[in-house]
């Protein structure tokens, strides 16, 4: 399906009578869909902010790349550098089932395509998956879902590779090159939210961490000084007892002493 703009125009002979018309016909399809791709980049830099929670923005992302790809699913795929495991915690799919059990799958970097971009950093297109099929048997078989083509681009910050973004599944026809630099423009504008939202979400949890911490120690220190007030009181008392019964020496010989006790209790 083409876009096109048409001029036309009547011309005469040397009579002056109508003699044909002059049609000219340009294809601004290229023109139109950069201009729905900008149009589409300026809506999605303004809705970002309204995502700070890390998992809530990945299936934002993820339901743009499946928007403006076209495609049956969209995924934003992470690295846990500490694991070296790849997680797909945002997910958009047709099916619903599918989008979940994506959401719970866990990888190793070398069991997925995204492995790939990862170490090198370049984008993949894959329109036709026959001639690479182990990977894609097993990645397909742990999602329950038939995965046809792909395209995947490096999520880059500044000198590492966070993930990649995934479009699965293009509903008409495979992917070229200019799907592959809008996904990559999508990756650009959306790795810093995903970077902050992350970081923020790390933070949280440490911040639980501490506060589960704290309130252990609270409830350590209010046991011990319930079971070190009881032996307290009754040296207190004793002491008061040991006093009557020693007015009968000389005070310098057993003031000192009890005073000094009574300072540490």
């Amino acid at each position: 399906c083409l876009d096109v703009v048409w001029r036309a125009s009547v011309f005469s002979d040397s009579e002056g009578q109508p003699a044909g018309v002059l049609v000219i016909l340009r294809d601004i399809s290229h023109v139109k869909r950069i201009a729905r791709n900008n149009e589409a980049m300026l809506r999605i830099s303004l809705a970002l902010p309204e995502y700070p929670e890390l998992y809530e923005l990945l299936d934002y992302v993820s339901g743009v790349i499946k928007e403006l790809m076209e495609t049956e699913g969209g995924v934003v795929i992470l690295l846990d550098e500490q694991r070296q495991e790849l997680f797909l915690r945002g997910a958009a799919y047709d099916d619903s089932a599918t989008q979940q059990r994506a959401k719970e799958a866990r990888f190793q970097i070398d069991e997925l395509v995204a492995g790939k971009v990862i170490k090198t950093g370049k984008p993949i297109i894959m329109n036709d998956i026959s001639g690479d099929t182990a990977i894609h048997i097993e990645r397909d078989k742990k999602l329950g879902y038939k995965t046809r083509n792909l395209l995947l681009v490096p999520l880059r910050s500044h000198e590492r590779i966070i993930g990649t973004l995934c479009a699965v599944n293009k509903k008409e026809g495979g992917f070229d090159q200019t799907d592959a630099d809008l996904l990559s423009m999508l990756a650009g504008t959306v790795v810093l939210s995903i970077e902050n939202a992350r970081f923020s979400a790390e933070l949280k949890n440490a911040y639980m961490e501490v506060s589960s911490l704290n309130r252990a120690k609270d409830k350590v220190i209010n046991h011990l000084s319930h079971e070190i007030k009881t032996p307290i009181a009754v040296l207190r008392t004793s002491l008061v007892t040991l006093e009557k019964k020693l007015q009968a020496l000389p005070p310098e010989s057993w003031q000192p002493t009890v005073g000094r006790a009574r300072r540490n209790l």
